[in-house]
């Protein structure tokens, strides 16, 4: 077990540790008999296991298409006494989803030991009480044991292993398992083993290659300027400014500009590198003469929004002797955005260009949604967030403070209501006055698990956020899932139903539901309150009154709250009260709304609610308004837009032809496009898509928050060690390129169900399904992305999972893309318009260009200087497989990144004691990169590892291994020529299998190369001798004295006059020199096609459709062993060189044709004759 990370094993090395396992622990139960009795497990025995105990946990297989996954957990024994011999202990820990056993139970039983399910997320090991086994007899020094696990779930990823462990008895206190009190998951691998077709565990340098889409490195920030980019810029002169250069700013602001906003701008302007507070003077008349200026005004405009302004930077230069910045907005809201503009203009050297903006917002609501009830963040962390926000023209924060793993915050004393802040807002094992531990909260009180804002903090927030324009929502998940209130409430009523017993029932809202619920992303199932139980707006009219003292406090207006929704919600209506009244979940949840609705108006405030609480689970429409149910009186979140299992669609067999037919082009017999024919069979009303909008068609006013592209803590990629949340059946990967695709207000052109082969598949699914266009736009009030912190433990772990996408979302909200609403799914005639795709696609590839190298060479530096640490992007890597094109190794490497300017290093893994050295040089004058690593050979055993580094060059990304097995080479082609006496195992018949070719094979492919290439060297050579021969002779024959130059100047002529020497002298130079070399390219043609014909002919004598090197072609001796470790990539690296022209040609445009614009950046490598 101990060489279970090893890179050196065999494949049946994990059968062989297996086996001896087995019998290691089958040896140790045969001396069971000769240990004494059992004895209890003390304090100073937990603490010490706690210490000793090493716990590993490796991810063994990883089957997407199954939708099992193997996990296996390791104990070691690292201490110099015995463990765990006893019967009384338990070792607790916290997976991702409830239930995930994909055996029955006796399968999860070892030697003595067994894993068991709680009710909740929890799974404990723990020894089983059996008359029949023998017991487990404890880990003695460096003893080690196995328990493999198979799980139900798509794609695992690290992340859904969580942390510490926790190890005690019933009568001892609970400790952390050192060895898993890690938040980065050090414990927890993937093995080396994993190496089935079916697993997509992991994103390799060469998978990323072929990927990942290419940007263009523009070398320098776009004329668009800032992020969010505005909606109109003029593009920058030469002419400048160098905020720290001047002596004085005169800051003259009108009347209108409050005091707030002039201490926010001159903080700002201060917080520029030498920029102090002497050099801002603010003045009420017209600044002196020749004096650098800024004026600041206040103009409301009727036809522009509240966001709206207009920045003009002005520098000194000829016929005008000073600075001017012009700020001129419609409201305080309009000067903070472009305040924020300047500074993001200004960069990290305080440098602004001449230029004009005119901007102003897409949508009035620009929200982050940020939870700290899974894992609880500081106030300082919180008020870094507002600035991330601010920065970026975002102006809505939704903080969410109560579900059912936390609650965050406290009520007024005068509700006597202290076990919400003294239980519910801690989490530890064994119910020590805490909630259960989960999401790795671990033992005790001390980590992330727990925490709350006092009255004091929670007002510090409050007031600021309104100081830089953000309204702070609190969300209380009073609709969903709040398992921490009930708590808390029950306890409450057990400490005061002796005293006062009408007290103690006012808040005791411990009523269940009586059905079988089930919520598949949840841990519990028993959080939903009773919605038509009094208690329960009780609960919410004191959190009501305690909320609004905290705004009053703080100065701030208390405008909106938030009381959520979950997949809880559905199940209101089975609750005692609502039973009771034979409530339908439509009168409930109309009922429920209108109670909320009442109890906030008491305090001016509106109320705002997921789109569980208003969509009819049974139609997924919305609930259709009355005289007592008015939608525009309050406000609905959208976060799903994805159907969920298609399985459960309900289509018939007509229907899924209809969307998995083949698409059928116009043609003679096929006159009708395939997106304009009309489906046939039934339709089929349920579509997620369009219930946002058939809610704000009627009414409703919604934000859309589409988790599929706005959960900014999924993934950034898939793969196992890229950090991220996932639902249980269901994940998303948000990457920059899927986040600036979508298109709020034409959300059927993102539809899809994962398979990029249907081209057509939105227009077909509008056939199926009711696609009901958005006609309400006005109800549309913004946008939302979301931050699920269940994963996110530290603030590190928090910016490296949002921070680039929160930028890329400040995007989205901020402006409307142009590529925008040009397709229409609900319109398929606008697929017929050629030139509307194309349209959009090159504004697609341009906003996004825009964006990364706006990131890249100057918003990364930003957020490096306020200690945002962003997510560095991992390099795309491969070995360029030079036999394609005649060149023999060494191979260069080629490495790509998705973030523009950024430096490269690499580290050699064969060396000992090697460090990161620059893979890259790059020439600032032309923006060339030279330099690099070249991998010396197929059987070189070479390996090295390849990181970007942040702008400040303080974090590098997590490394890409690039190693030197064919596994890593592309193009994955071996032309027809190359072929000579070799007959290659092949996947499909054609394209070759690298990792099956033996060695023999190898040593004849690359004598190939340079047998052609000689080939080709000689017949440039005697071409060369021929026509300097024939030159030479001519001109001593006529005493001329033609140079090549001339005769080739002189044919150059005559072909392009078109006559083709038919009017040219036969006894001209240029003539006799065109036709000698013709006639020379005719026979080389002539033998080049023979030798063509006989390779040919060659591979047919091939066996038919070889794979994986099963046979040798004739004249080859030995036998082709297939190579060891993943193929994954391997059939789309083959395709994709194939099908850009089946032939050299089309792969080298493939693999090299970039620019130096390019973010492709190859190695440089010297190698034989030129050729063409």
């Amino acid at each position: 077990a101990e060489y279970m990370g090893s890179s050196v094993c065999a494949p049946n090395m994990k059968d062989l540790i297996s086996a001896i396992q087995a019998v290691a622990a089958l040896a140790a139960l045969s001396v069971v008999t000769a240990a004494p009795p059992s004895q209890t497990t003390s304090q100073n025995d937990i603490d010490s296991i706690a210490g000793n105990l090493n716990i590993r946990v490796v991810v063994e297989t990883n089957h997407i298409a199954t939708e099992t996954y193997k996990l296996s957990i390791y104990l070691e024994n690292k201490g110099n006494k015995k463990i765990l011999q006893n019967k009384d202990w338990y070792i607790a820990f916290q997976l991702k989803g409830r239930s995930l056993f994909a055996d029955p139970a006796a399968a999860y039983r070892y030697f003595g030991l067994e894993i068991v399910s709680d009710t909740d997320c929890t799974y404990i090991i723990r020894p089983r009480a059996s008359s029949t086994e023998k017991d487990f007899p404890g880990l003695k020094p460096r003893d080690v044991f196995y328990m493999p696990m198979n799980l139900k779930g798509l794609s695992i990823m690290k992340t859904d292993i969580f942390p510490r462990f926790v190890i005690y008895t019933d009568n001892t206190d609970p400790r952390n398992i050192e060895s898993t009190n890690d938040d980065e998951l050090r414990f927890v691998t993937l093995s080396p083993f994993n190496t089935s077709h079916l697993d997509l565990s992991l994103m390799t340098g060469i998978r990323r290659s072929l990927t990942q889409p290419d940007t263009r490195d523009m070398g320098r920030v776009p004329n668009t300027i800032t992020l969010p980019a505005p909606k109109a810029v003029s593009e920058p002169t030469e002419h400048i400014i160098d905020m720290s250069n001047s002596s004085m700013w005169y800051v003259w602001p009108d009347a209108t500009v409050g005091q707030r906003f002039r201490d926010l701008f001159k903080e700002k302007l201060v917080s520029m590198p030498n920029v102090t507070n002497e050099m801002i003077n603010f003045t009420n008349s017209m600044p002196p003469a020749g004096a650098d200026r800024i004026f600041l005004q206040i103009k409301p405009n009727s036809s522009l929004s509240n966001d709206a302004f207009r920045l003009a930077i002005r520098p000194r230069k000829i016929g005008q002797d000073h600075h001017v910045i012009h700020i001129r907005a419609t409201s305080d809201v309009g000067l903070n955005n472009a305040l924020e503009s300047l500074m993001g203009i200004a960069g990290l050297f305080n440098i602004l260009p001449e230029t004009t903006i005119h901007d102003d917002s897409r949508f009035a609501v620009r929200s982050v949604m940020l939870d700290v009830t899974k894992n609880f963040f500081p106030v300082e962390t919180v008020k870094k967030f507002i600035d991330l926000m601010k920065m970026y023209k975002l102006n809505n924060l939704v903080l969410k403070l109560a579900d059912d793993h936390g609650w965050r915050f406290e009520l007024l004393q005068s509700y006597d209501f202290s076990e919400l802040v003294n239980v519910s807002s801690n989490r530890c094992t064994k119910n020590q006055g805490c909630l259960p531990p989960a999401f790795g909260s671990g033992a005790d009180t001390t980590t992330s698990g727990s925490g709350f804002y006092n009255v004091a903090e929670l007002g510090d927030i409050l007031e600021y956020a309104a100081q830089r324009q953000i309204k702070l929502t609190p969300k209380i998940n009073i609709l969903g899932g709040i398992r921490s209130a009930k708590i808390a409430a029950h306890l409450r009523y057990m400490r005061m139903k002796n005293t006062d017993q009408t007290e103690a029932d006012r808040l005791h809202i411990v009523q269940k539901s009586d059905a079988n619920i089930v919520a598949e992303d949840m841990c519990y199932v028993d959080g939903g309150l009773d919605l038509c139980a009094d208690e329960t707006y009780n609960l919410v009219s004191d959190v009501l009154a305690s909320l609004q003292h905290i705004y009053h406090v703080a100065k701030v207006q208390f405008a909106e709250v938030h009381f959520g929704g979950d997949e809880l919600t559905k199940y209101a209506s089975t609750f005692p009260g609502c039973a009771a009244g034979k409530k339908t979940q439509a009168d409930v949840m109309r009922s429920a709304i209108k109670r909320l609705q009442t109890l906030a108006a008491v305090h001016n405030t509106i109320v705002r609610v997921d789109e569980e609480a208003v969509v009819d689970p049974s139609t997924n429409l919305c609930y259709t308004p009355s005289s007592s149910y008015v939608p525009s009186t309050f406000i609905v979140d959208f976060t799903n837009i994805m159907p969920g299992d298609h399985t459960q669609w309900g289509l018939t067999p007509e229907q899924w032809s209809f969307i998995d037919a083949p698409v059928y082009p116009p043609n003679a017999t096929n006159p009708t496009p395939d997106p304009m024919r009309p489906f046939p069979g039934a339709r089929k009303g349920l579509a997620p898509w369009g219930t946002a909008y058939n809610c704000a068609n009627n009414g409703y006013k919604i934000i859309l928050g589409p988790e599929s592209f706005f959960d900014l803590s999924s993934p950034a990629e898939l793969d196992f060690n890229e950090p991220g949340n996932r639902k249980q059946n269901r994940f998303h990967i948000t990457s920059l390129h899927r986040m600036m695709m979508l298109e709020p207000l034409n959300l059927y052109n993102m539809m899809d169900i994962g398979n990029d082969r249907y081209r057509y598949l939105p227009y077909r699914l509008c056939h199926v399904f009711t696609c009901e266009p958005l006609t309400a736009t006005q109800n549309v009030l913004g946008l939302q992305a979301l931050v699920d912190t269940e994963s996110i433990r530290t603030e590190d772990q928090l910016w490296y999972m949002i921070a680039t996408k929160l930028l890329l979302f400040s995007e989205k909200a901020w402006r409307q893309g142009l590529f925008e609403n040009l397709l229409k799914a609900e319109q398929p005639a606008t697929l017929l318009d050629a030139s509307l795709v194309d349209q959009r696609n090159v504004y697609l590839n341009a906003e996004i260009t825009n964006f990364v190298n706006n990131f890249g060479y100057k918003e990364s530096g930003r957020l490096d200087a306020i200690n945002v640490t962003y997510r560095v992007s991992r390099p795309a890597a491969h070995i360029h497989f030079g036999i394609p094109f005649r060149v023999n190794s060494p191979f260069t490497t080629v490495v790509r990144v998705d973030t523009p300017g950024a430096h490269i290093e690499y580290i050699d893994l064969n060396q000992k004691n090697a460090d990161w050295t620059n893979l890259f040089e790059r020439n600032e004058t032309t923006n060339e990169f030279y330099g690099g690593f070249n991998f010396t050979g197929v059987f070189s055993n070479q390996r090295i590892a390849i990181r970007a580094k942040s702008t400040d060059r303080s974090r590098g990304s997590i490394p890409t291994v690039l190693v030197s097995n064919t596994t890593n080479y592309f193009p994955r082609i071996v032309p027809m020529e190359l072929r000579s006496g070799l007959c290659l195992p092949t996947i499909d018949g054609w394209n070759p299998d690298l990792e099956a070719i033996n060695v023999p094979m190898w040593k004849r492919l690359m004598a190939n190369v340079d047998d052609l290439n000689k080939d080709e060297s000689d017949f440039i050579t005697l071409r060369e001798t021929n026509l300097t021969t024939t030159l030479d002779l001519y001109n001593q024959q006529y005493s001329t004295n033609f140079s090549m130059v001339d005769v080739f100047n002189q044919i150059q002529a005559e072909l392009q006059s078109g006559s083709g020497f038919a009017n040219v002298p036969d006894t001209a130079i240029a003539k006799i020199i065109y036709l000698t070399d013709n006639i020379l390219s005719q026979e080389r043609m002539a033998a080049v096609e023979q030798r063509m014909i006989a390779v040919q002919q060659q591979q047919m004598l091939c066996p038919e459709a070889q794979q994986s090197g099963a046979q040798t072609g004739p004249g080859m001796s030995g036998s082709s062993q297939g190579a060891s470790g993943s193929q994954s990539g391997q059939s789309q690296a083959s395709q994709t060189g194939r099908d850009a022209s089946g032939g050299v040609q089309g792969a080298q445009g493939t693999a090299l044709g970039r620019g130096q614009a390019s973010n492709v950046r190859r190695t440089q490598v010297a190698t034989g004759p030129a050729f063409q």
